[in-house]
């Protein structure tokens, strides 16, 4: 789909443009019409005039006088043109030299003309029919137009000029009101981008009316959403806490020595509901850990980090670990905040689980690129086998606790991110080695 601006911009700029051009078109064919007008006035006034120097001669017919006449009619092709017709007789003036006023016969008193004179000038003629003397005279004069085609051709340039920079600055001035009328829609984008990101709960609803049952639909969207997902999370809670008095019971019942049970349906049945105990107390970490937090918050590791390593370290107060977290940035990434605690408590759950002593997390921005790494201290394992570890399921040790799905969860996510995972073993401590990298948009930063 285009540009909403720019289908606005052009709308509004080619009505603009055909505004403009008509406007253009039209001014300069009145200025025309209105200079032929002037003109054509004239004229008449002129025939009058030359019809006043008739007087009747000593037989009694009207004759001219054209001494009387203004020379520029005697002046040969000077532009200026007359020509009487009366009772059979022409008289010209000197200025068409052996030309005449090729001008059509009318039963109109007076008309105008346009026609080719002299030299192939451009004419405005004027003829008109006059009674003197008991005699009827048509006269005609004419002039020509070259010399008021300049002035004509400077005032349609000129105002072409202005027009044109009348319609730049509009055209701008229309480009800043359609920007303004859209701003409302660009800080709804960033609202949406922002909630997207976890940074607000709701969108703003100071806008205005046309764009409010939006804003009102996905407000309400948002709510409704967020109270289902309280309840699921809720639902799980209880849930896993109703589950673990029973489960506690049946692992009780299966120890029971005086159970006839076979030995091995019993270690079976220790190892059903030992994973199911581990699952459901994986999940109720991931539930206090992630408290009342909103899905799609920013990834925050210098506010998120510490509360996890500390949960997870309670998990493990009988052990005299040194778990040593170092977090050099202090951005909010673009990173869902309940996966990055899913992936970090995995990876920290299971380097805290495998260490003899020391844990080490560290977690760094190079370039457009988020880089973790947990490191421990435990026995590790060979680099032909790390691959095995991200599968669903695959333990490298079926006597230690697991179900096998945490580092196979963290390769998900970071799938899921485009992210890359490497395992391999540690060189300063000696154990398990997991570095995780995250590539971030536009450096990554959100928020400070």
């Amino acid at each position: 789909m285009s540009s909403l601006r720019r289908r606005l911009d052009l709308g509004l700029g080619i009505s603009l443009v055909l505004l403009f051009l008509i406007q253009w078109g039209a001014i300069s064919l009145f200025t025309r019409d209105l200079v032929e007008s002037y003109v054509e006035e004239r004229l008449f006034h002129d025939a009058e005039g030359i019809l006043a120097l008739l007087e009747p001669g000593v037989d009694g017919q009207l004759q001219l006088s054209e001494t009387a006449i203004s020379p520029v009619y005697r002046r040969p092709f000077s532009g200026h043109y007359y020509q009487l017709e009366m009772s059979g007789r022409e008289f010209y003036s000197r200025s068409l030299w052996d030309d005449t006023l090729q001008v059509p016969q009318t039963s109109v008193r007076e008309q105008a003309f346009e026609i080719s004179g002299p030299q192939d000038q451009p004419l405005i003629a004027v003829a008109g029919r006059y009674q003197k003397g008991g005699e009827t005279v048509r006269i005609i004069v004419a002039e020509d137009l070259s010399p008021l085609a300049a002035p004509i051709r400077g005032f349609q340039l000129a105002y072409g000029l202005v027009t044109l920079a009348a319609l730049i600055g509009l055209l701008l001035i229309q480009r800043r009101l359609v920007q303004r009328g859209l701003a409302p829609l660009v800080r709804l984008r960033r609202q949406v981008s922002r909630l997207n990101s976890g940074e607000l709960d709701q969108l703003a609803t100071d806008v205005p009316e046309e764009i409010r049952p939006l804003v009102d639909e996905i407000n309400h969207l948002l709510t409704v959403t967020g109270k289902r997902l309280q309840r699921s999370r809720d639902a799980l809670g209880n849930l896993t806490h109703a589950l673990k008095n029973p489960l506690s019971h049946l692992n009780q019942i299966a120890g029971d020595p005086t159970l006839p049970l076979p030995a091995e349906d019993r270690t079976s049945i220790h190892r059903a509901l030992d994973t199911i105990t581990q699952r459901i107390d994986r999940e109720l970490r991931r539930a206090r850990v992630a408290g009342a937090g909103r899905p799609g918050q920013l990834f925050r590791p210098v506010q998120d980090l510490p509360p996890l390593v500390n949960t997870i370290e309670r998990l493990h107060r009988g052990r005299q670990l040194d778990v040593d977290l170092s977090v050099s940035s202090r951005k909010a990434y673009p990173l869902d905040r309940d996966d990055m605690l899913e992936l970090f408590g995995n990876l920290i759950d299971n380097a805290t689980k495998w260490a003899q002593h020391r844990v080490r997390i560290s977690l760094a921005e190079s370039g457009n690129v988020l880089e973790a790494v947990v490191e421990d201290d435990g026995p590790g394992c060979p680099p032909d086998e790390c691959k095995a570890l991200l599968e669903r399921g695959q333990r490298l040790d079926e006597s230690s606790p697991g179900h096998g799905l945490g580092l196979s969860i963290v390769s998900a996510i970071v799938v899921d991110y485009g992210g890359a995972l490497k395992l391999e073993r540690s060189r300063t401590l000696g154990g398990l080695r997991s570095e995780v990298h995250f590539p971030l948009p536009d450096g990554g930063e959100s928020s400070g």
